[in-house]
């Protein structure tokens, strides 16, 4: 799935990591760390995986299998969202120009 997601794949384990609310303070800190540091084509990215993610027919197992255990996101966004497409929908719209 790392192949089929690449930006997703990074962006998750890049700063969605064990230590990410010590280092971002939270979820949002991780967006705004982002959007500074990331090329407009990394970002333009990112969005295109998300975007085919949420017209994809994967389900909310299938969704949360890739990001908790393929992507080893440390990020609990069902916490926050009522399911994956709710938290990707979400990034989207900050992300997305």
């Amino acid at each position: 799935m790392r192949k089929q997601f690449p930006a997703l794949a990074y962006f998750t384990e890049c700063y969605l990591h064990q230590d990410f609310d010590l280092l971002f303070g939270g979820f949002p800190g991780v967006l705004a760390a982002y959007l500074d540091q990331e090329t407009s084509e990394e970002q333009k990215q990112l969005i295109q995986d998300i975007e085919d993610i949420l017209t994809s027919d994967m389900s909310e197992v299938e969704l949360e299998h890739l990001f908790f255990e393929k992507f080893d996101c440390n990020y609990d966004y069902l916490q926050h969202f009522t399911d994956s497409r709710a938290w990707l929908s979400s990034i989207l719209e900050q992300i997305k120009p």
